[in-house]
């Protein structure tokens, strides 16, 4: 072959790439200037939020408005459930990638709250009650209360809809979730109405003091997650109208959503904890020092005067999380002391010393266990047995 020849190819397939090219992006102008459009629409409309945020919707996944004739096989017409929503054709095999996907989906920043969150990429966003669309919200990183949510429309305008709210609250006290909320509780009912808390479930959030609220009809719940002086509530909802299903259940994207939350890691728990067991019944004395994440353990038997065994390890995250839980669980940050008066005729009697430091919340235990048997026979030895077997599992330890 010439070099003629191979000149003239070299030419014809750089004039194939350069139209092709120009194509692509012709047609990227295009899809900007479709959405473009369909957001000038929006104004004032009756809900310009509820458009834009049908629009962005549209844009994240590519979507064209539905046509006359309706969607073509394959396709399904979905549309946020509010006044003046656009109604687009998707793929039904998408609607179900959309939510399955994580890797695919959106992360959402606040800067003036420290955390950051992903969410589906279909999904609309909304900040202090306005559709994060374009100049709509100057600075979404700044937002306190966002809402993230997707509809799901099927044939004969059957719908699902859910809803995911994060909001931060001012915790200057630095209560715990559950004083935090019934606090919240009392201050917001009516004069005379005594409030119900039923349905509370304490728990933890990667190290953090957390509380699980559950609805009163199944339909979502709220979790709140306390740092610092903030108190982050996190709520999810959904509605369904018809046989509408949804692809994905609300429960496990909310709680996708809330295993991506990642807060300021400089805020994890201030945790200080001694845990002394001791007396005649034991025949060994047992002391845990636990600083934040650095844990010791010392056995000593003949009085303390001979070690025996002695321990000293970084604790891993989950076993912090694991700690915390106990403590907030068992409530032994308001166990009150319980002390048995030694009978004379016998010899001395076993008791726990715990002394706890929570995030500044402080408390110290005295509890006597009496001499006729070692099973908790009384409140503190009930909940301190909590937290022993939680550290003899952590340990691989048996601490009486």
């Amino acid at each position: 072959m010439t070099n003629s020849i191979r000149l003239k190819i070299w030419l014809v397939l750089l004039v194939i790439i350069f139209v092709f090219g120009c194509a692509q992006i012709n047609e990227l102008s295009d899809s900007q200037d479709y959405y473009e459009e369909l957001a000038d629409g929006c104004i004032n409309k009756e809900s310009e939020s509820c458009c834009f945020a049908s629009v962005e919707a549209m844009k994240a996944g590519n979507y064209m408005v539905v046509p006359q004739e309706g969607c073509p096989v394959g396709y399904q017409a979905n549309s946020m459930r509010c006044i003046d929503s656009y109604r687009w054709c998707q793929s039904t095999k998408k609607i179900s990638q959309a939510t399955n996907n994580i890797s695919s989906w959106k992360t959402y920043v606040n800067t003036k709250y420290d955390y950051q969150i992903k969410y589906p990429a279909d999904w609309a966003l909304e900040v202090d009650g306005v559709v994060a669309w374009h100049n709509q919200v100057p600075n979404p990183e700044f937002g306190k209360r966002i809402m993230f949510f997707g509809t799901k429309t099927e044939d004969y305008e059957q719908t699902a809809n859910i809803r995911v709210f994060i909001s931060p609250a001012d915790n200057p006290n630095k209560l715990l979730p559950r004083e935090w909320y019934i606090e919240q509780s009392k201050l917001h009912y009516s004069y005379g109405v005594e409030p119900e808390f039923e349905n509370l479930e304490d728990t933890t959030f990667k190290g953090l003091p957390a509380l699980k609220i559950k609805g009163e009809l199944d339909e979502g719940y709220t979790f709140l997650i306390a740092k610092d002086i903030l108190v982050y509530d996190l709520s999810f909802s959904f509605d369904k109208s018809g046989e509408s299903e949804f692809d994905v259940s609300p429960e496990q994207i909310f709680q996708e959503m809330l295993d991506s939350l990642l807060l300021d890691q400089n805020q994890i728990n201030d945790l200080n904890l001694n845990f002394f067991a001791g007396g005649s019944i034991f025949g060994s004395s047992f002391e845990v020092n636990l600083s934040n994440d650095h844990i010791t353990y010392i056995e000593t038997v003949q009085g303390g005067t001979k070690e025996v065994k002695n321990i000293e390890r970084k604790l891993l995250p989950i076993e912090i999380d694991e700690i915390v839980g106990v403590i907030i669980g068992s409530n032994l940050l308001n166990v009150p002391s319980q002390n048995f008066t030694k009978e004379l005729s016998l010899p001395d009697q076993a008791y726990y010393r715990i002394y706890i430091n929570l995030d500044e919340k402080k408390n110290t235990i005295l509890c006597s266990i009496p001499y006729t048997s070692t099973e908790a026979s009384n409140e503190c030895q009930k909940q301190i047995d909590k937290l022993r077997l939680a550290l003899n599992k952590i340990l691989g330890l048996k601490i009486y």
